[in-house]
């Protein structure tokens, strides 16, 4: 993670006693310990976020699955440069049983890859999971870059999967409450947000009233989400409950304080937050510390003494978007209160799309226009991932985007409902309920401290690395290497040679870059000594991330979003299924040689070694294998054949190769090898503007994938297309970043029908 950076912004700190204003510049007698103690915490936590895209969300056998990973600093949201490999898996859920394991290569902070979804998978559910060397962190809980994706036999598995849901009241909820800024205290007034959910996760709408004793003090009911809030000002003495309309328990308020303080969001626009610091009453004068931080950044801290109540104003022009943690300390350093308040949600890309008609027929040309602005309203270059696919393959449950996986799910503890709604501009309550999520969902009543925090900075984190290491050893004793004579040479692309040199170190070892990895074909590189030295060897390179990455997941929980309630689905009608029966399918092939050789190896070139292998044997022009009168112009011997024998000139078993395993071809070679990167496809879209094709059926549910569209110094990209044979409602979903990190998404719909006759 990048050195921690200061940035300066205004805070104005009204006296509430005095009435006076001052404001204050960057750091201000803070102790470094809170700008460094956010430092080595960061540190030791991930380094880069990886988001998901993919063409769709459900899929049927024998499709191709395509995807695009966006790999970005955690603290700017930039795409990241440094790292190369991006280790992508496919998991069966529950059970976590791995499908599929391949490496992609990173351009840039992007990898455009795509994985065939096997017939012999089984039907159900499956998470993606995208990981680099720099995004892992052993000591997480959780997982949650991974896309939940699900494998059917086939559409007609769909229609049975479209029950109504209702809200069951019968069912038992979690019902709890946070007070805000952690803490309430006697005396003080607090803000106390409540949410409540169902044994599935999901919110349940509740109406109750706040009871002192047995004397109501006031009504309460959720706004959005099962989540809402109200006000109190707790008197020593008194006991507090709320009773629920329809349920019978009594939720006593949390623990209250004796003495303390309270932080309060008084106001909030596009320029300020306001906050209301409140001291125990009698308290004594006291020293306090201010510390704003996002995404382990910390943008500003400052001192000040308080005796019962001050207002800070902070100033956010100059803050980027996201998640903004404002922590009160005591002049010990110890955590009295804390908020998280999401600041600057309109600094996005706005990505406005657009179709050149409305009448859409089949096998009909559309083009798509995207326009990409900031909040400004100015053009923006803007690297886009753009799919086109049936809405019926779109799940319902599939509630997450760029916006809210970076902004928000990446950020918080414990999964969120329905986090595409916080960042929809068309819910015009979005903002209120992003911050009671934000109350309830990211709030905890922080245990901070010196040896919290030296235990922090000592958690390891697993060792994947881009970069491979290969080396040579000596095979006879009383030998020495002279590294200045020994070089090494690459050899790829399916037996055609690359004669790269390499040069190990004075121990033996040399580095095997991730650019060496990048092939046109999938398959192997391999390495070998470029000189014949017959008393140096190979070692084999080991690349054990998969394995790392793999006891990691199994020991971690994969953490979705929680999917909206669907009140009433209709039924997908019975005509969308005509042509799913007679509709055929290309399902990959792969060629391993002659049909009549069983052997398989990995690629083509390990198979040449197999027969130079097996060439030292020749026949002789008696029919006597390995002849020594005839050594010279035999010829080569024939599987299943039978020869004499040349010491008995009897005839033999009938002949077999020697059957060699691939190490032990290597091993005979004297070679290492390293799988190479997944290599790209390309995604293929007809065109009929030549009517050529008319008459082949079409039955794509996906008629567009393009993962590397980017937007020109006008912010506008367009792309054209051809619609299938599909008649159905059709999903444009586009998702995007700029260089410098803001983040945009859209999606609209639109309707094909049968062309008239």
């Amino acid at each position: 993670m990048a050195k921690i950076s200061f940035h300066q912004f205004s805070i104005s700190i009204i006296f509430i006693c005095f009435c006076t204003i001052f404001k204050v510049y960057g750091q201000y007698n803070v102790p470094d310990e809170l700008y460094n103690s956010i430092e080595k915490l960061s540190n030791n936590h991930t380094q880069e976020e990886i988001y998901v895209q993919t063409d769709k969300d459900i899929y049927e056998k024998a499709e191709d699955l395509w995807f695009k990973g966006y790999v970005v600093n955690a603290q700017t949201l930039r795409p990241a440069s440094k790292t190369k490999t991006m280790f992508v898996m496919l998991i069966q859920l529950p059970k976590k049983n791995i499908v599929w394991q391949e490496k992609y290569a990173i351009k840039d902070g992007f990898t455009n890859g795509h994985i065939y979804v096997n017939d012999t998978l089984q039907e159900g559910e499956y998470a993606l999971l995208a990981q680099t060397s720099f995004s892992v962190n052993i000591e997480d809980s959780t997982i949650t870059s991974a896309k939940k994706i699900k494998v059917i036999d086939n559409l007609l598995k769909l229609k049975a999967d479209t029950p109504e849901i209702t809200n069951d009241k019968s069912k038992s909820i979690d019902f709890q409450m946070m007070p805000e800024g952690g803490h309430m205290v006697y005396g003080l007034k607090s803000k106390i947000a409540f949410k409540a959910v169902d044994s599935d996760g999901k919110p349940v709408d509740v109406l109750g009233t706040l009871y002192n004793g047995k004397d109501s003090i006031c009504s309460i009911a959720s706004s959005y989400g099962g989540m809402g809030s109200f006000d109190i000002t707790p008197k020593k003495g008194d006991t507090y409950h709320i009773k629920l309309q329809n349920y019978s328990t009594l939720y006593q308020l949390p623990t209250i304080k004796n003495y303390g303080c309270t932080l309060h969001l008084q106001q909030q626009n596009d320029s300020i937050l306001l906050f209301k610091i409140a001291s125990s009453i009698n308290a004594p004068l006291q020293k306090m510390y201010f510390r704003l931080q996002i995404r382990g950044v910390v943008y500003n801290a400052a001192s000040f003494d308080i005796k019962s109540e001050k207002l800070l104003k902070v100033q956010t022009g100059k803050l980027p978007a996201g998640i903004a943690e404002v922590t009160i300390f005591n002049e010990d350093l110890k955590p009295l209160a804390e908020r998280i308040v999401f600041v600057n949600s309109n600094r996005k890309v706005f990505l406005k799309t657009s179709v050149s008609k409305s009448d859409i027929v089949t096998k009909d040309k559309v083009r798509i226009k995207i326009e990409a602005t900031d909040h400004k309203g100015q053009p923006v270059t803007c690297f886009l991932g753009l799919s086109v696919s049936d809405k019926v393959y779109c799940n319902t449950e599939a509630y997450q985007n760029i916006e809210s996986y970076y902004q928000l799910t990446s950020q918080l503890k414990g999964r969120v409902y329905n986090p595409s709604y916080y960042f929809n501009y068309n819910n015009s309550n979005r903002l209120e309920a992003l911050d009671l999520l934000l109350l309830t969902q990211g709030w905890r009543a922080y245990a901070w401290g010196r040896q919290i925090l030296a235990d922090e900075i000592e958690k390891a984190k697993p060792i994947i690395s881009d970069t491979l290491l290969g080396g040579i050893y000596i095979k006879k004793m009383k030998r020495r290497i002279d590294a200045k004579s020994v070089y090494v040479v690459k050899y790829s692309e399916d037996a055609v040679f690359d004669e790269t040199l390499f040069q190990p170190d004075s121990t033996g070892i040399f580095a095997v870059s991730p650019d060496e990895l990048i092939l046109k074909k999938r398959g192997y590189v391999y390495y070998k000594l470029f000189y014949g030295h017959d008393f140096l060897g190979m070692k084999q390179i080991k690349d054990t991330a998969f394995n790392s990455l793999g006891r990691i997941m199994s020991k971690q929980r994969f953490q979705f979003p929680v999917a909206e309630k669907i009140k009433i689905k209709k039924p997908i009608p019975e005509a969308r299924f005509t042509f799913n029966n007679r509709a055929n399918k290309l399902k990959e092939v792969l060629i391993n040689g002659r049909t009549k050789k069983t052997r398989r190896f990995a690629d083509k070139y390990l198979g040449t070694l197999d027969s130079l292998a097996n060439s030292v044997d020749y026949v002789c022009v008696l029919n006597v294998l390995n002849c020594r009168n005839h050594a010279l112009g035999g010829r080569r011997p024939v599987e299943g054949e039978i020869y004499k024998d040349p010491l008995t000139d009897q005839p033999m078993a009938p002949y077999q190769f020697h059957k060699y395993t691939e190490d032990e071809l290597l091993d005979m070679f004297n070679l290492t090898r390293v799988k190479s990167y997944y290599p790209e496809k390309q995604f293929y879209s007809p065109v009929y503007d030549s009517g050529a094709m008319d008459d082949i059926p079409d039955y794509r549910n996906t008629l567009l994938w393009k993962p590397d569209l980017i937007t020109n110094n006008e912010g506008i990209a367009e792309i054209e297309f051809y619609t299938s044979d599909v008649n159905s409602k059709f999903n444009i979903k586009i998702e995007g970043i700029t260089p410098n990190g803001l983040i945009g998404s859209d999606v609209i719909e639109f309707e094909v029908h049968k062309t008239l006759q």
